[in-house]
């Protein structure tokens, strides 16, 4: 419903105030990590609306916004209302939403938010002791659309990066690793891999053959244990 205003600043004219509208626009926005996307929404209305937000897909109001305002007064105003989300890791995809509401009412619209992300980085990496020269690697991975991620692992002796295997491609959280040297150390990295690109860090643990055949596991992270270390230290000075 219209309502008829004063004119303040212009001869023979009538003011109409009425709620905010929204023009339906951009629907669909593609951004991806590493980028700034811009989220805009036209609003016109008179008077200006006394609220105006955009909300990410969990309702949160976006703090990095910018307004600016053409048509001077008496006439409708037109409100370009941007937000900047830099798109990273943390990055919800989904309906970012455009709020607008003065006295006489409000209106709303939505924009979809899409785009690709680096996997992220493999976690709790843990080795398991098969036998004398064999060693089972699993490790975790917390991206929610594992189906479209596969893993590469590289494993090398003595932590010297020069004797290396190397396995892509792999679908599934868990490595065999067979034919390794009894009582011998081993640096082990697991990266992530999607179409967008590699995970920008990838798990690292340092492992061990045993001595003799036993029942051994080394727990999870990137570092063992200092008594591990420090053995670990030990035989490479004797060497």
């Amino acid at each position: 419903m219209h309502h008829f205003g004063d004119c303040y600043s212009h001869k023979n004219c009538t003011s109409i105030t009425d709620a905010p509208e929204i023009a339906r626009s951009n629907a669909n926005v593609n951004y991806n990590e590493g980028e700034t996307a811009h989220l805009v929404c036209d609003v016109i209305a008179n008077p200006e609306p006394t609220r105006l937000e955009w909300m990410d897909p969990s309702g949160h109001v976006i703090e990095e916004t910018e307004t600016v305002i053409s048509s001077p007064p008496p006439f409708r105003k037109v409100i370009e209302f941007s937000a900047h989300v830099e798109v990273g890791q943390d990055t919800v995809f989904g309906n970012y939403s455009c709020f607008a509401a003065n006295d006489y009412g409000n209106d709303s619209h939505v924009v979809l938010l899409s785009g690709q992300k680096f996997p992220g980085s493999p976690t709790h990496l843990k080795v398991v002791v098969i036998s004398a020269t064999s060693l089972k690697l699993s490790w975790a991975h917390g991206l929610e659309d594992k189906t479209s991620v596969t893993f590469n692992v590289k494993y090398c002796r003595n932590n010297s990066r020069s004797t290396c295997t190397v396995v892509d491609d792999l679908q599934s959280q868990t490595l065999l690793m067979p034919g390794l040297s009894i009582y011998t150390w081993y640096w082990v990295a697991v990266c992530a891999e999607n179409a967008f690109g590699q995970s920008r860090k990838c798990g690292e643990i340092v492992t061990s053959t045993p001595r003799t055949l036993t029942s051994k596991s080394f727990g999870s992270g990137s570092k063992v244990s200092r008594i591990d270390k420090a053995a670990y230290n030990k035989k490479n000075r004797s060497r």
